[in-house]
């Protein structure tokens, strides 16, 4: 028995307004008691008792927050129980836990119930279905609606469509995994992803591209009730349709995934060795796949040069911890003992379909498979379910439980339960063939990064001539998609190592090594490279480089014809410059004359008027190429 508060309240209640038929009980002669508390870690727990009980209790995570879908099934016999979700990176075993506590309230104040069904939609859906693969002595059956078998699949799928986004659209500089967790940072991110997708949604090049996205990640084409449907047989408006569901992706999942991120400690989702040719040609629906080509062909685009583009691309690696840790929030292991219903909306972006294929092939693997059915409602949106097709949901489980047998979970019987339920409901359940999901990930699975075998990349953006300078300022600029180890830059003499710089880096993806090196006169050569945290190393640039510390030379120039002396002073004088590593200007008071780069040069016949020259004391400054001067000074009559 939990340790948990008493009750906070007793209520017995007459339920009105609710609709019957079938085998739905009277509403003028139902009373409901409920029971409300708070358990010992101070989640709020609520319990409702109907009085012509059918003996099934459904186990709810998000029950407090979902009494409008109750209502109906209250007047069909079911209790219900549970609390509400606590934290934004669901913990389902923590949820699981919980929920047991409130069973044992419920039988304690109500007695023991016949049969026990977890109940759950979204992340109440992941609970679910752990509730009941790790408690089967005490959940009968599972309802899992509108959900996803783990986190990690899930986001590892939508990861596919957000990597082809970045790569394909040139926005590798917009996060996709590590997202901020400052949240002006965070918001500026999530701007940006929208003004580059509604860009590239622009032209006939992104419109194609954005299609590429979204088929990897396997999203529905349609997610939202206010999307027009569009015309299956016209790309232009499936296009538009998809755009729209990834651009959606977008603006809510990065926030999910930081959520999860901050929780785990790091990034937990990955694609290193997933083969994109691979997903496009064997695991997209076709109907999709012939969208995507039509979109390449109207933009003029190669479509298997850029699926062979992504496949080349750097790929992102998840830290195993980081795996461990989400996976023991949401893993599933598809080993059910108990049934277990995946009822599931077909234009849900939130859940993707196509999640739900990966635990039926496992189930079935394990020998599992006749526990486990799935049923596909035709809406767009997340959990868009109508309470008619919630209700049905449960009670195709509650019949299994009791009987042993699977109730028909055709479209055709769904609907004949909906029916049963509202004559005027829409009857939305269909049949549909689930394609093959591209990431299963269950429980026991361990995830193992991929050998790391690319190399780095290392570029010298520092010096860019090759001088002479009088100090030499080193910049090496280096990436790697894994994480680098350190930059290298040796600087060498006539193939003799005088110099030796290098940075640590620490595993970042991008850094900079930066060095200033002061070297006798001379020419030389820096070999540049980087490691990454594998041992990789970069291809080895070179570049050679002279260095020059050595003032140039001004020296009168004899002669009738260039100078005329009287004394110390001169009528006219001429100079001759000279640098070993080439004059490149002179400035006599103040102004100046670029020269022509050569060793030697000249500045003539300099009299009071002429070239900044005065009457009285001059200066004449003379400059090489690397900066080094020399003044002198004379007195013109």
């Amino acid at each position: 028995m939990p340790i948990v508060a008493a009750p906070l309240a007793v209520a017995v209640i007459a339920a009105a307004g609710v609709a019957t038929s079938g085998g739905a009980a009277a509403a003028d002669d139902l009373e409901l008691t409920t029971i409300e508390g708070t358990l010992a870690n101070g989640n709020p727990y609520t319990a409702v008792l109907p009085s012509r009980w059918n003996g099934t209790l459904l186990l709810d995570l998000d029950f407090n927050t979902s009494q409008s879908r109750y209502q109906a099934l209250y007047e069909r016999g079911f209790a219900g129980a549970g609390v509400e979700r606590a934290g934004g990176a669901g913990d389902a075993p923590a949820f699981a836990a919980d929920l047991l506590d409130v069973l044992d309230v419920f039988t304690e104040e109500f007695g023991a119930p016949e049969y026990v069904l977890s109940n759950g939609r979204s992340r109440g859906g992941v609970t679910a279905a752990v509730l009941m693969e790790t408690y089967p002595d005490q959940i009968d059956g599972a309802v899992a609606q509108c959900t996803v078998p783990g986190y990690i699949p899930s986001y590892n799928s939508k990861l596919d469509a957000a990597f082809a986004a970045q790569q394909l659209l040139g926005a590798q500089q917009l996060a996709i995994v590590d997202i901020p967790t400052d949240d002006a940072q965070y918001g500026t991110l999530v701007g940006d992803w929208a003004d580059a997708l509604q860009a590239a949604q622009g032209t006939p090049e992104g419109k194609a591209r954005i299609s590429l996205a979204h088929v990897l990640g396997q999203l529905p084409v349609r997610s939202s009730a206010t999307q027009p449907v569009p015309d299956p047989d016209d790309s232009a408006e499936l296009q538009q349709a998809m755009f729209e569901t990834l651009a959606g992706q977008f603006q809510t999942r990065l926030g999910i995934r930081r959520d999860y991120e901050q929780a785990a400690g790091g990034v937990f989702n990955w694609n290193d060795g997933v083969d994109y040719v691979d997903v496009f040609h064997r695991m997209v629906r076709p109907e999709l796949r012939a969208v995507v080509q039509d979109m390449y062909s109207q933009a003029g685009l190669d479509l298997e040069v850029e699926l062979r583009t992504l496949d080349a691309a750097p790929r992102i690696v998840a830290d195993p911890a980081a795996v461990a840790e989400v996976d023991r929030r949401g893993g599933h292991t598809a080993d059910p003992d108990r049934p277990i219903l995946f009822n599931q909306a077909l234009g849900d972006a939130t859940t993707q379909l196509a999640t739900i294929s990966s635990y039926v092939a496992e189930a079935t693997r394990n020998g599992k498979q006749d526990l486990v059915r799935t049923t596909v409602v035709d809406t767009a949106g997340h959990c868009a379910f109508s309470t008619e097709t919630y209700v049905s949901a449960v009670e195709v489980v509650d019949e299994r439980v009791r009987t042993g047998v699977w109730p028909d979970t055709s479209a055709e019987a769904m609907n004949e339960r909906v029916r049963a339920i509202d004559e005027a409901a829409s009857r939305d359940y269909i049949e549909y063939e689930i394609e093959t999901f591209a990431r299963p990930f269950f429980r026991g699975d361990v995830y193992t990064p991929m050998p790391d075998t690319t190399r780095p990349t290392a570029t010298l953006t520092s010096p860019t001539v090759a001088g002479p300078f009088q100090t030499l300022s080193l910049r090496v600029d280096a990436t790697d998609d894994r994480g680098l180890g350190r930059i290298v830059a040796n600087i060498y003499r006539d193939g003799v190592l005088v110099k030796s710089t290098q940075t640590a880096v620490g595993g970042a993806p991008s850094a900079s090594h930066l060095a200033s090196v002061a070297l006798p006169d001379g020419s030389y050569t820096v070999k540049y490279n980087a490691q990454d945290l594998a041992g990789n190393t970069a291809r080895t640039g070179t570049f050679a480089f002279a260095i020059d510390t050595t003032a140039p030379t001004a020296t009168v120039k004899d002669g009738d014809g260039f100078t005329a002396a009287t004394g110390s002073t001169y009528d006219q004088v001429s100079f001759k410059l000279f640098d070993a590593g080439k004059v490149d200007k002179v400035v006599v008071n103040g102004v100046e004359k670029n020269l022509t780069d050569n060793t030697w040069s000249d500045v003539n016949f300099l009299r009071p008027g002429t070239f900044g020259a005065i009457q009285g004391e001059s200066s004449l400054v003379v400059y090489d190429v690397a900066g080094n001067a020399s003044t002198v000074h004379f007195v013109l009559n």
